[in-house]
């Protein structure tokens, strides 16, 4: 969260009242079983395209690379 820059926003007036209380709800998004599943589809495309992209790598390169997906994917499990 970023504060209002001052070149950007001049306000008409100064704010002379005194905030007593500030509630904000965040929920989390409610998502259909369809937009679940684009989801889902989304991450295995970007896997996909992530592992061909791989494979063209040098091999010293691609080990390196396939290593910290093993953790990355072995970190997001817990």
């Amino acid at each position: 969260m970023t504060g209002v820059n001052d070149d950007d926003y001049q306000p008409l007036f100064p704010l002379t009242a005194k905030l007593e209380k500030l509630t904000i709800k965040i929920d989390r998004p409610q998502l259909s079983q369809a937009d679940i599943q684009k989801l889902e589809d989304a991450m295995q495309r970007a896997s996909d395209q992530l592992a061909q992209r791989v494979e063209r790598l040098p091999t010293c390169w691609s080990r390196a690379v396939e290593n910290r997906m093993v953790y990355l994917s072995a970190s997001s499990a817990k």
